[in-house]
């Protein structure tokens, strides 16, 4: 809303200071530490979104810790009525680590981290190497790679002049929806990895995602993104390959098959 200049302007006083995916709400309590640093107050407290507990604004709070700071004081999701306004807030109070008290939603804590809650930080847990390849971030669309059912089934019985099947890029698209109701019946363009050249040899699904994905794609900061408008926003191309097992069908014709994705293969 305030625009590209002053978001400019903003991150040259600031830095990397403040993250950039961080609630605007933030940079209040950065240049509050920034004081506390040189000694010119003792201590600041803030009425914030409950944003500052989470993602990249959570990171600020996390910086004034690393740095001796301390948090003494926090309240974690309050009601906030203001001109007619109902939102949900936290409060919450820090200096340079004089203070000897701790108090969270009123009650007496040992510490505070960084979400506003007295319990171990989860965040500063070390990886199980028994986890290491089986979990992953799945597909995300960022477009309208969607399409109904009925239209999939007739680009299914179209050829191409390359020779390629598309069933190669439509496929079913399954979420929680779909398995605790009925069925959507909703399909999937999915080009995975494929370069754009690649990508046009499925006319049909491809001339879609043109008309359909492009247009919003090439306006998207995010320079993969835009670079890549035909895939989806996120392939999800190591879960795939992680969960790819190989199926013999009668008569021994291989087929592969993705198992636990929100899209699924057949």
């Amino acid at each position: 809303m305030l625009g590209d200049a002053y978001l400019t302007r903003l991150r040259a006083v600031y830095g990397n200071r403040v993250p950039g995916d961080a609630d605007f709400v933030t940079y209040w309590p950065e240049k509050a530490w920034q004081a506390v640093k040189a000694g010119t107050t003792r201590r600041a407290g803030f009425v914030t979104t409950q944003a500052i507990r989470t993602g990249g604004s959570r990171e600020v709070l996390e910086q004034i810790l690393k740095e001796g700071g301390s948090l003494f004081m926090a309240w974690q999701n309050e009601p906030w009525l203001q001109d007619g306004a109902a939102v949900r807030v936290s409060l919450l109070a820090f200096d340079g680590g004089g203070e000897p008290t701790r108090t969270v939603d009123g009650q007496s804590v040992e510490s505070i981290n960084a979400s506003l809650s007295p319990a171990e930080d989860v965040r500063t847990a070390a990886a199980l190497a028994e986890n290491e390849g089986v979990a992953f971030q799945g597909p995300v669309k960022v477009g309208a790679f969607d399409i109904p059912g009925e239209l999939a089934r007739t680009w299914l019985k179209s050829p191409n002049p390359d020779g390629v099947s598309n069933a190669d890029v439509l496929k079913p698209w399954v979420n929680g929806m779909d398995i605790t109701r009925r069925p959507s019946d909703t399909w999937i363009i999915d080009f995975d990895l494929k370069t754009e050249e690649q990508a046009s040899q499925y006319l049909l699904p491809f001339a879609y995602v043109e008309e359909k994905v492009k247009p919003e794609r090439l306006a998207n900061r995010d320079k993969q993104r835009s670079t890549f408008w035909w895939r989806l926003g996120r392939s999800g191309s190591d879960l795939k390959k992680a969960s790819e097992v190989d199926c013999t069908q009668e008569g021994g014709q291989g087929v592969k098959s993705y198992l636990g994705l929100m899209i699924l293969g057949r």
